[in-house]
């Protein structure tokens, strides 16, 4: 199946074998006190019969220091990390010669093997080996970067190479120069260095084209056999990493291949497609306070039942309510043990004045209390399908309304009830959600749902987390404001009757059914042409969520580190990549595409949080599957978080100011990720963003400050600020941006909705102008297509730029009637490229093509 229309650059590895014998021939005993003080030094513990050497000594550039059973030494830089180059114009080196007692020496395929412990924070963090035999000109081996905490003791081991190093005159120097240093006088030490017999080598010759280069981690071309050695593909500017094919494939990068035959390996390389960046929506979570009109039912956000005594006063007696397994009141008043006689009660928001229509059914009775001091409403209901109507006038300020069951009876309960917003009375089944909400996510293709889906647990929450598909929330549940989220079933009739990819976030805690029984769910009811964003939880590098304490608990339980932070990122990566291949294995192979797997990450940790759950994701002992991404995500806000003591800003410099500097830093943590994202050939994608302008750590409370920020965010100048922040983002490649949020109230907490309320005039909402204008524009890009003769009697060629995020299919047609779809380009995932479809030609006289989005 033609799975992608892009232009491949191929990157080719060719492996050759010989056959050597093995052992140890020299092996140098750092024994002693101060070594480097005495140099120079001879001292071996293995010395093989013929072999010579005179010791190892230092260059001009390395100043030897006291350190016994080991050659310690430090080298002299600044603040800046020394380079390769300053380290050999210096003769920063150490130096060992070995030859041999005959006429000639033979170092062929011999491995060397030397160790470095480092004892200072600024001690070197790299090491490169040359020899003589060239006459120092080129590194036979240079060790990675190390990391500057690492102070411990670090292997190292090179095949010196294939030919090159037979049939010796005289003796081989080899030389250590060590660099990436800073500043003066901060030791390492050599502690061993042995040079072992040849063994049966594999040989990778490697060669780049146009679109990216790759590299061997050890390097060097030559290797033993069954090592495991690690190749990267980097692409050049302008082009991004596609995948591995050959005798080792996939879309790991690196990629470890265990050299045990000849092999022959591609790095795949695809031009970068032109910017264009699509918008998505946050979702604020359902509660009784939310500001968005969702659905036309308002009772669907009711708060969980509360209890109190049916002849008391108390707001909340905290009995347990006796319910059917949808929620719905069973006996009422119920009795506890050793209690009074209790009733149940709740708070839910009406959207607007006018009129609403009550609904419920059984037996019992239910009393209003409507807001801005509406007289109590008595609902009598004598069996089958009550119906009332009652006039409302709710405001910003107060619009909830109160609702007691005072009576239910115990062989016909009430259930059902439904409060209908104004003019909303029709097809309540088939479309539940309120045409007002409905219109305003026009300007998003995707929606996440990470708060609708009740992610994110706080610490001091006492909630037990969702890990078992039973205890899910259902369609059927009397109110979608409980704890364990909204109905998936809700989430996707969304998704369907906008036309809108969902996100989904996996709860943290959840079992594998759970995982399994959500793919199904998805895979069987979603639109098909829409793809679905899967992505494990939410922020688990956050600390002030429930969610980070638990992937290091369980990280260290699996033992994936000895430090608690890092086991916790490498089990993000483990459960990630066990969630994307189960929904890989639920929907199949032909379904993949429906799917787009995303590991979210810090926006301001590229080299820590990110990294280290990329190399977990490629770690074959922590993604024992190997399935990979397709998205890396990130949240690159704009704003500053304010402490107790920082000076408050006025409106003007948050909005200018301070904006914009926030804006450039968000946009090189965005850069950060880009590489990081083309490297592996993954989409870059923002499953949050925005401003972040807020108050922490008590600052919240400083109700100056809040208003300050709020009137910040009310500030005409912010539409432009968020212009700057979308054109910011695309350029550096973002291609889905989701924004944070939606609809929602602002407070001390926050600034976060673009729409403070579900009627705010757009005149007052310069975020959501900012929005809404993106769209339009994206929407006035137009795809370009034609269709050009390829040969004669032969193909066309239907060339295309299409667009990422989008898939299409290539129909034909004789007449404009009838279209068929051509078999292998049914579902063509558009990446902002130009590229080729070979279109066949029939025998008619006249043929058509169209090239149809599935969107």
């Amino acid at each position: 199946m033609f799975k992608h229309a892009r232009t491949t650059f191929l990157v080719m590895f060719a492996a050759v074998s010989t056959l050597r014998a093995q052992g140890e021939r020299i092996a140098f005993d750092f024994t002693g006190v101060s070594p480097a003080l005495n140099l120079p030094w001879t001292k071996t513990s293995v010395m093989e019969s013929g072999l010579t050497t005179q010791g190892w000594t230092a260059g001009a550039g390395i100043t030897p220091a006291t350190g016994d059973n080991r050659l310690a030494f430090s080298v002299s830089s600044d603040a800046n990390l020394s380079t390769l180059a300053q380290a050999r114009a210096n003769s920063a080196f150490l130096s060992v010669r070995v030859a041999s007692s005959s006429q000639t020496l033979n170092l062929n395929s011999n491995r060397v093997a030397f160790t470095i412990r480092r004892e200072n924070w600024h001690s070197p963090l790299q090491y490169a080996v040359f020899t003589s035999v060239d006459n120092f000109t080129s590194p036979v081996f240079a060790t990675p970067l190390l990391d500057n905490s690492n102070t411990a003791t670090d292997d190292f081991s090179f095949l010196i190479p294939a030919t090159g190093y037979g049939n010796l005159s005289g003796s081989v120097e080899f030389r250590i120069y060590p660099f990436s240093a800073r500043y003066t006088g901060h030791a390492a030490s050599l502690t061993a260095f042995s040079i072992r017999s040849p063994v049966q080598t594999y040989t990778l010759n490697l060669t780049a084209t146009a679109g990216g280069s790759a590299s061997t981690a050890p390097s060097g071309s030559t290797f033993e056999a069954g090592q495991v050695v690690q190749v990267t593909a980097t692409p050049a500017a302008g082009y991004t990493f596609s995948g591995w094919t050959g005798d080792a494939t996939g879309e790991t990068n690196p990629l470890s291949v265990t050299m045990n035959s000849d092999l022959s390996v591609v790095a795949n390389f695809l031009p970068k497609p032109a910017p264009r960046m699509d918008l998505g929506g946050n979702l604020d979570a359902l509660t009784d306070w939310t500001t968005a009109w969702v659905f036309k039912d308002c009772f669907k956000l009711a708060r969980t039942w509360m209890t109190r005594s049916a002849s008391g006063s108390e707001w909340e007696s905290n009995q347990t309510p006796l319910t059917d397994a949808n929620g719905w009141p069973l006996a009422v008043p119920f009795t506890p043990a050793g209690g009074s006689p209790q009733i149940l009660h709740t708070l839910l928001p009406l959207y607007g004045p006018g009129i609403y229509t009550v609904r419920l059914q059984g037996v019992g009775r239910v009393d209003l209390i409507p807001p801005n001091g509406g007289a109590r409403q008595t609902v009598t209901a004598a069996g089958g399908t009550t119906v009332r109507t009652f006039t409302f006038s709710p405001t910003l300020a107060d619009n909830m309304l109160y609702l007691e069951v005072r009576e239910s009876s115990g062989s016909n309960p009430v259930r059902n009830i439904e409060i209908i917003a104004p003019g909303q009375d029709t097809k309540l089944a088939a479309e539940p959600f309120h045409l007002d909400f409905i219109a305003s996510l026009a300007p998003y293709r995707c929606l996440r749902f990470m708060d609708w889906m009740q992610t994110n647990l706080l610490p001091w929450e006492n909630v037990t987390p969702l890990s078992d598909w039973a205890q899910r929330t259902t369609a059927a549940t009397c109110t979608q404001t409980r704890r364990e989220g909204v109905a998936h079933e809700y989430v996707i009739a969304l998704a369907n009757q906008t036309h809108k990819d969902p996100w989904i976030c996996i709860p943290h805690a959840a079992d594998d059914n759970y995982v399994r029984e959500t793919a199904r769910l998805y895979r069987d009811a979603l639109d098909p042409d829409l793809e679905l964003y899967v992505e494990y939880s939410n922020e688990t590098w956050n600390g002030g969520f429930m969610q980070t304490t638990y992937i290091q608990d369980r990280g260290k339980e699996l033992g994936l580190d000895p430090d608690r932070w890092q086991a916790g990122q490498k089990f993000v990566a483990r459960r990630s990549a066990e969630i994307f291949a189960i929904f890989g294995q639920e929907f199949g192979t032909a379904n993949r595409h429906r799917v787009v797997n995303v590991l979210a990450t810090q926006a301001a940790g590229a080299g820590g949080v990110t990294q280290t759950r990329i190399d977990a994701m490629a770690n074959p002992a922590i993604n024992a599957s190997g399935t990979q991404p397709d998205a890396l995500a990130i949240a690159p806000y704009f704003g500053v978080n304010y402490e107790p003591g920082d000076a408050v800003p006025t409106a003007a410099q948050v909005v200018t100011t301070l904006s914009q500097a926030a804006i450039a830093e968000a946009t090189a943590w965005t850069k950060e990720h880009r590489q990081l994202a083309d490297e592996r050939g993954w989409r870059l994608v923002c499953y949050e963003g925005g401003q972040h302008f807020v108050g922490i750590a008590g600052a919240e409370n400083n109700a100056t400050l809040t208003g300050i920020l709020h009137a910040a965010n009310r500030d005409a100048r912010m539409q432009e600020r968020y212009r700057e922040y979308l054109v910011a983002l695309e350029s550096e490649g973002v291609d889905l941006f989701v924004n944070f949020s939606h609809v929602s109230g602002w407070s001390q907490w926050g600034s976060w909705g673009v729409i403070e309320h579900q009627q705010q005039p757009a005149a007052d909402a310069p975020k959501w102008r900012a929005l809404s204008d993106w769209a339009l524009d994206l929407a006035a890009r137009r795809d370009a297509v034609s269709v050009l003769p390829s040969a004669p009697g032969g193909t066309w060629s239907l060339r295309a730029t299409l667009r990422p995020g989008r898939r299409y299919a290539v129909e034909s047609s004789t007449d404009l009637a009838a279209w068929s779809t051509l078999a292998g380009l049914e579902n063509i995932r558009g990446d902002g490229v130009t590229a080729e479809l070979d279109v066949p030609v029939a025998s008619e006289q006249r043929r058509f093509w169209r090239l149809r989005s599935h969107d």
